[in-house]
């Protein structure tokens, strides 16, 4: 039984792993409205270029293994050192939005508000600058 589900969890983290990686060789949808739509800026839409889509895809694969171990709590201080580590808004934005949902919990919930608001004003603080230029 504990082959069985090793073997399982192999196969879905390289069916992911296939998946992500022929997701980034599509041709992205063109914007609403048409080719000469304005787009406005948002980090979570940023595109994925290769060393972004590694580190996210790095801490997708964590975040699993994690789980599938039942120390799911423990991506959290993983979470948190990203963070300090990169500036990058996408990367920054799929952090805390992968916090969030870890924290989300009864025992928690204050902790996923929390972090949802800290997002949230790096985000507005992201946007205002970029306003200003």
């Amino acid at each position: 039984m504990k082959k069985l589900f090793l073997t399982a969890s192999t196969i879905a983290v390289l069916a992911t792993s296939a998946s992500l990686a022929l997701a980034e060789d599509l041709p992205g949808m063109p914007p609403p409205g048409g080719e000469h739509a304005v787009l406005r800026y948002d980090a979570s839409a940023a595109p994925l270029t290769f060393p972004r889509s590694m580190v996210i895809n790095d801490l997708e694969q964590l975040h699993r293994l994690y789980a599938i171990t039942g120390r799911e709590d423990d991506i959290v201080g993983v979470y948190h050192d990203v963070l300090k580590e990169t500036q990058d808004p996408a990367i920054r934005n799929y952090v805390y939005d992968s916090l969030a949902r870890v924290q989300l919990k009864p025992a928690h919930a204050d902790d996923a508000i929390a972090t949802l608001r800290a997002s949230l004003t790096e985000d507005l603080s992201t946007v205002n600058k970029r306003s200003k230029n």
